[in-house]
């Protein structure tokens, strides 16, 4: 018979093991997410972004078309309501007029994707490093059907963002970004092309200033 301080060993010890087998099944899944997102070296997109603010009695529809080269930065192109684009590079964000002028901007100027500052092009690349850094991430559901949620971890983020939840299977299908006064942004991907290459005129809006 087992003495009552070697049971209780026991007990913690199972306790432990059962707590530790769910928290490497979710690391294994952020693993393949991670994995999967990071194999776009170019993506195309189209989105639906809608937006929720105390102020509005009905939310912003925004829809267009997004590029993103894991490299080079984001494109992303705003057609309805209206027209405007927005460059997205390490070197910083510049906004495309209808007429083909451009000129410099900061992140927080991007109608409901700013709060997350130049952490957009990591979101949409899966980096889980970067992601990691300023978040504490928890994978939940499977390959086929996944959930991340991002919770900002301590510092400058937290007063522009609540929390981020990223939705998808093969690839990112849904991202919802919660800011701390309760506004929130939902951006939903559909007809989304990881094969096609940057096309020269995507290129030259990545590649100079």
């Amino acid at each position: 018979m087992l003495k009552p301080w070697t049971r209780r060993a026991c007990g913690l010890l199972l306790l432990c093991l059962a707590g530790a087998a769910p928290l490497a099944q979710a690391e294994d899944l952020l693993s393949q997410i991670s994995r999967k997102l990071a194999a776009n070296s170019i993506l195309h997109a189209d989105f639906a972004q809608s937006r929720r603010m105390a102020a509005l009695k009905k939310p912003l529809q925004l829809s267009g078309r997004m590029v993103l080269s894991r490299d080079s930065g984001v494109i992303w192109s705003i057609v309805k309501p209206y027209q405007l684009g927005y460059v997205m590079t390490p070197k910083g964000v510049s906004e495309l007029l209808p007429d083909g002028s451009r000129r410099e901007r900061a992140s927080r100027d991007i109608p409901g994707i700013g709060s997350v500052e130049g952490l957009f092009r990591g979101l949409l690349a899966g980096d889980r490093n970067l992601l990691q850094q300023h978040f504490a991430v928890e994978a939940k559901g499977s390959a086929a059907a996944w959930t991340l949620s991002l919770t900002p971890k301590p510092g400058p983020l937290q007063k522009g963002l609540g929390a981020v939840e990223l939705s998808g299977a093969a690839q990112l299908e849904r991202v919802l970004l919660t800011e701390p006064g309760g506004d929130s942004t939902q951006i939903r991907f559909s007809r989304i092309d990881a094969q096609s290459p940057l096309s020269a005129e995507e290129s030259r809006l990545l590649g100079g200033r």
